[in-house]
């Protein structure tokens, strides 16, 4: 065999490699099962993504306004949540802002989970959405915990504070993302709120459950038995 011909097997050898890649492992899912196994036993729960300029300056400030103004109504909430509960309250179809929240979670929060945990986007359910506030005259941080839920985000509604920002218990990183960019990442990859120097930080959280609430939990559990 000459170089020539020795040559073109190899470029036939990495074309079929890359093929492989490109079709093969990108579009590789888990089953439902290895989703819910991967994230509560396995500890595979740490990745996580920055998504820039999710929403606008604008969008945010709305967002927030919104939130106040119900607040002046209704108070801020500080026990719906039983473990770890935040000074919040939860963002229902109600709200002005909950048509454009809802489709910017499904449009592109949603693939982004399914591409970064290898799962099935349309099997993604929003369990709650909810406005945050931590300051200096209330609640100034959340110690380490895991949410209710398989995912999680937070959005960076407003940067006129100091301190701030999530924590990992894993690598002890300190992710401030700026106004508009949202954090994605399993609610049960443990982590925390940091303490808020001064100032008030708004965010804009959600739960996001795999087939429906509940799901994976009892699936771990009928494993356990």
């Amino acid at each position: 065999m000459n170089n020539h011909s020795t040559n073109i097997l190899i470029l036939l050898f990495l074309a079929l490699l890359l093929f492989i890649y490109i079709y093969g492992y990108k579009s590789f899912k888990y089953t439902d099962e290895d989703v819910c196994v991967n994230l509560y036993l396995k500890n595979d729960n740490k990745k996580y993504k920055v998504m820039k300029k999710l929403f606008t300056k604008k969008e945010c400030q709305n967002i927030i306004n919104e939130g106040i103004e119900y607040a002046d109504i209704n108070k801020w909430k500080k026990k719906r949540h039983n473990s770890y509960p935040t000074t919040d309250n939860e963002i229902t179809e109600k709200w002005n802002n909950w048509e454009l929240i809802n489709k910017k979670i499904k449009k592109h929060i949603f693939p982004k989970m399914e591409k970064l945990f290898k799962l099935q986007k349309n099997k993604l359910n929003i369990t709650e959405v909810f406005i945050v506030k931590y300051d200096e005259k209330g609640q100034r941080k959340l110690n380490y915990h895991e949410d209710g839920s398989e995912f999680s985000f937070i959005i960076t509604l407003n940067d006129d504070f100091t301190g701030g920002g999530t924590t990992f218990k894993h690598n002890k990183k300190n992710i401030k993302p700026q106004i508009g960019d949202c954090l994605i990442f399993s609610g049960q990859n443990t982590h925390k709120g940091n303490y808020v120097k001064s100032g008030t930080r708004y965010i804009l959280t959600g739960f996001i459950n795999y087939i429906e609430e509940g799901y994976c939990e009892k699936f771990i559990d009928s494993l356990i038995e």
